[in-house]
């Protein structure tokens, strides 16, 4: 499990997966490893997670917990992840996904403006890229998406009063776009 950063948005509901987890730990073979931009996410999890189970504790250390950087943070010779750092807060970052000969970038959420966008995804065309569609000007952002070197983009995290800019996007793209919606399916 990756988190970009500490917001309660990207991080509420964790603690209680993680309760969920440690019921099955022992029934089921899973070894889960939790990815976080910094060690306060660990405390506030492992906290709350003792307040659950305090008489289970010794499960809570079945759950794998590390603090990134960035660079390659996980690696286990089928997927490949690095973690790019981005401005959308003091420790945020964005994730670079290879596997099986596919390239995906996973913008977290961006700086306001999208101002480091282009320049986290460098030169490479990526088989997908899914983008953050909340923390921009309405204004400027689609001429931005609209250069991202992509097969395919899937704007997510949408804000409801952004949503009708971004929808011009699905159909003035070079490339496939659409707005995420539940039940969507990717085929890469």
């Amino acid at each position: 499990v990756f988190i970009t950063h500490a917001h309660a948005d990207h991080l509420n509901g964790l603690a209680a997966f993680c309760s969920e987890l440690m019921w099955w730990i022992g029934y089921i073979d899973c070894d889960p490893v939790f990815c976080y931009p910094e060690q306060k996410c660990i405390d506030a999890v492992n906290s709350w997670i003792s307040i659950l189970h305090e008489p289970e504790i010794n499960k809570r250390q079945s759950l794998q917990n590390k603090v990134y950087s960035q660079g390659v943070i996980f690696d286990d010779g089928v997927i490949r992840v690095s973690a790019l750092r981005n401005k959308h807060s003091n420790i945020a970052y964005s994730f670079k996904v290879e596997a099986e000969g596919k390239t995906i970038f996973l913008s977290g959420d961006l700086g306001y403006g999208f101002g480091e966008y282009l320049d986290l995804l460098g030169d490479e065309i990526y088989d997908l890229v899914v983008c953050e569609g909340a923390h921009h000007d309405p204004g400027t952002v689609n001429d931005i998406l609209a250069k991202t070197p992509t097969k395919r983009l899937i704007i997510n995290h949408i804000n409801p009063e952004r949503e009708p800019y971004l929808r011009e996007l699905e159909n003035n793209t070079s490339f496939p776009c659409c707005l995420a919606e539940d039940g969507l399916q990717v085929e890469l």
